[in-house]
């Protein structure tokens, strides 16, 4: 039965995130095609219009990252707390099986959505070296030789310690996938217990399990930024991320069993 709730769900979830990814890279390659403007002889109109499309671009990131996260979240709240809700509660299934059918596609959103903001950026970059001139390449070679030397510094600190720091930033960035659809569903969950102002808790609940994260990362950096000693950051680097990550997990975990209590315990539905 789950597959089938996966299923549907995730065609349900999907139309509104796939439209704003595909306005995201269109509007990548259109302002990669704005590099054009900047190239000698250019008027001055085609200069200032490609800054606009080059902030338009920039903003559209922003827009779309966080125009998907609240949908998910809306999303998640009309199907699981409003009228709505209940036809979700009547289904012949477990509490535990219906939060899973909305976190899994949550997470594959919150995946899709980082993979898509990153190729508009490698979309954008890449026309802007192709449409480049003399000048234009030859600063983009500059960039290029220097990532290339830093790469190769932090290979002669240390194999071992690049190789760590590479694992440390994927660890990170796998329990990031879950870690903020979870933090969506625990709030509107908790939210819910606030009698008539439930959008208000939810609110409220997001920036409280925000702040109490931040409080116990900062607490987990610090020891282990004084602790550092030597000229590597690498291994500073790696101990952070893999001690915020290790934080996040828990709190991933911990807000499921939270989320599941609430949803099959003390479901309140309007």
């Amino acid at each position: 039965m789950l597959g089938k709730l996966l299923k549907h769900e995730w065609k349900e979830i999907s139309v509104i995130p796939c439209v704003l990814s595909v306005v995201l890279l269109v509007l990548s390659v259109i302002s990669g095609f704005s590099f054009l403007g900047i190239r000698e002889g250019a008027a001055d109109v085609s200069r200032f219009m490609t800054i606009m499309l080059w902030l338009l671009f920039y903003f559209a990131l922003i827009a779309v990252s966080l125009g998907i996260t609240i949908y998910l979240a809306v999303h998640f709240y009309k199907t699981m707390y409003t009228d709505e809700g209940y036809l979700t509660h009547t289904l012949p299934v477990s509490g535990r099986e219906l939060l899973w059918s909305k976190l899994i596609p949550m997470a594959a959103w919150s995946l899709l959505t980082m993979l898509v903001v990153a190729l508009a950026v490698l979309i954008f970059g890449g026309m802007g070296m192709l449409f480049a001139e003399r000048e234009g390449i030859a600063v983009m070679t500059v960039i290029w030789e220097e990532i290339h030397e830093l790469i190769r510094q932090m290979q002669l600190m240390g194999g071992s310690s690049l190789t760590a720091f590479i694992i440390s930033m994927v660890y990170i960035m796998i329990v990031g996938i879950f870690n903020g659809p979870m933090v969506l569903a625990a709030s509107i969950a908790i939210g819910q217990l606030v009698g008539k102002h439930r959008i208000l808790g939810s609110i409220g609940a997001y920036f409280g399990i925000m702040t109490v994260f931040q409080i116990v990362s900062q607490a987990v950096f610090f020891p282990i930024m004084i602790g550092f000693e030597g000229d590597n950051p690498l291994p500073l680097l790696t101990g952070t991320y893999f001690g915020i990550g290790t934080v996040s997990l828990v709190v991933t975990v911990l807000l499921y069993f939270v989320t599941e209590y609430l949803v099959t315990k003390k479901l309140n539905l309007e």
